[in-house]
């Protein structure tokens, strides 16, 4: 939860895979909230995906934040 606050303090651009096996999948639903009211990037991987999926929508992600000037880093 603290790591979230400070995102939200930063207002950079972020991932989110949401564990799976969370209790009532809370961490997946977290995490479309905390899209839909920040006001910068905010990216889900599917959960479900193989990790190579995961990787290879990371990397897509990153391409598209360069080409927008978007900083993943401080």
């Amino acid at each position: 939860a603290s790591t979230v606050s400070e995102l939200r303090v930063l207002e950079r651009a972020c991932v989110f895979i949401p564990y799976p096996q969370a209790t009532d999948n809370h961490q997946y639903y977290n995490a479309i909230y905390f899209k839909e009211e920040a006001s910068f990037p905010v990216y889900i991987l599917d959960q479900k995906a193989s990790a190579s999926e995961n990787a290879k929508k990371l990397r897509e992600i990153i391409t598209e934040c360069r080409h927008h000037g978007i900083k993943f880093d401080n």
